[in-house]
């Protein structure tokens, strides 16, 4: 167990896995969380963790296991269909994610010639504990009941990414409403996927 804000977990892990001289054959980068609200309705400090362990621990914790990767290794980085467009209300979050998916659509070119899967996570909502962690702001009403439309379990999420790395695929939709997120946020102006947003997260 660690605490993944603080940039002195990845060295520590780094240390541990060359004293075992360890083979890291999976990997998956699954720890994260967002926040709801306006800008204004955010702190410094929920704004900085966000982007500290969505972006910049996932980073770190990946970089630090590579050296320990092989033909078959396998690399997951829990992403979001929140990558594929702006959401005002979830803003930091989505552009976080974003980050995480575009540096793993990369690196999953980077590690083909090792043989090491690499794919990208992007699901739908997950029956978790993420939305009445992502409430707890000067916003809390910022998205609406959306959050629990057509969630999905945590189960049939890993199942579906773990068959999807498997085939070496570079992005893991994991639902229809994640994959038509995906389609429309290579399609349509996000102009418009904002405003139809804007709609939504009010239901």
């Amino acid at each position: 167990p660690m605490d993944l804000t603080d940039p002195e977990s990845a060295p520590a892990l780094k240390k541990m896995l060359e004293e075992v001289n360890a083979r890291v054959v999976i990997l998956i980068c699954a720890a994260g969380f967002g926040k709801m609200g306006r800008a204004e309705d955010m702190t410094l400090q929920e704004n900085n963790d966000m982007i500290s362990l969505n972006c910049r621990a996932a980073v770190d914790i990946t970089s630090v296991c590579i050296p320990f990767m092989g033909k078959g290794s396998r690399v997951l980085e829990i992403c979001s269909s929140a990558s594929f467009q702006p959401l005002p209300g979830l803003n930091l979050y989505a552009a976080t994610k974003a980050f995480l998916t575009n540096y793993t659509r990369a690196l999953r070119w980077e590690l083909a010639p090792k043989k090491i899967h690499v794919t990208a996570v992007c699901p739908w909502w997950i029956k978790t504990e993420f939305v009445q962690v992502a409430k707890q702001t000067g916003n809390p009403g910022a998205v609406n009941h959306i959050t629990s439309v057509f969630a999905q379990s945590a189960k049939s999420v890993a199942n579906w990414s773990m068959k999807i790395n498997r085939i070496n695929f570079p992005v893991a939709t994991c639902s229809p409403i994640a994959f038509i997120m995906r389609i429309a946020g290579k399609i349509l102006p996000n102009g418009l996927i904002m405003a139809v947003w804007e709609l939504l997260r009010r239901v």
